[in-house]
């Protein structure tokens, strides 16, 4: 019995350590480029020794897709998405887009603006990137159209190819924003409503939500 609150505040400074590690990754990621990075420059800029990085982390891919985890969401996704009500409607798809807009401000359009540039002509982290990130996404996503649509719901026939026109939109404001749009820019936190004008139930029904 003694040794579980020794246990759990060893878990928890374990923790706060992974994530400094993490945010030191994602710093010098976003500076020097995924592949010119090193574990050394890591540990620098976090302050640990080099042995600390590998304790929580094997190598420096694994590093990356952790970022991407905890950028993602990944780890509550599934969750997220089995709890999401039968009508997969307007307030829970802005809670997803606001949550996923709000990580970006928070050092992830950085992070995004080197890899994907890498990753365009990076086959094997394109391919790692599809198999970890995208198709579970999109799997999860997917199901849980079809069981609105099930439930009588509004919601598109085809859910594949509708999540990948709603994915590419995102994905292009996005890069706009990384082009430095001065109207993003300013209205970035305006999205999740606007998005769903286009992209949300209404989109369906032709009825529209509009932006409060």
């Amino acid at each position: 019995m003694a040794t579980k609150p020794k246990q759990a505040l060893h878990e928890k400074v374990a923790a706060v350590k992974r994530d400094s590690i993490l945010d030191a990754a994602r710093h010098v990621f976003a500076e020097k480029g995924f592949h010119r990075t090193t574990i050394k420059d890591i540990a620098a800029q976090a302050g640990v020794a080099d042995g600390t990085v590998y304790n929580h982390f094997e190598n420096k891919e694994a590093l990356l897709w952790a970022l991407f985890d905890r950028l993602y969401e990944n780890e509550m996704r599934a969750a997220q998405h089995a709890g999401a009500p039968k009508e997969f409607g307007s307030a829970y798809l802005a809670a997803q887009l606001r949550s996923r807009l709000a990580n970006l401000e928070d050092g992830g359009l950085e992070l995004l603006r080197v890899l994907l540039s890498e990753m365009l002509v990076d086959e094997s982290l394109r391919d790692q990137y599809r198999e970890r990130i995208l198709t579970p996404t999109y799997t999860l996503a997917e199901r849980a159209l079809d069981a609105s649509r099930a439930a009588g719901h509004p919601a598109p026939a085809d859910a594949e190819l509708s999540l990948r026109v709603s994915s590419a939109t995102v994905l292009g404001l996005i890069m706009l924003r990384l082009l430095g749009d001065p109207v993003l820019e300013k209205n970035w936190k305006r999205l999740p409503e606007l998005l769903l004008e286009v992209l949300g139930p209404g989109a369906y029904t032709g009825k529209s939500t509009p932006p409060k």
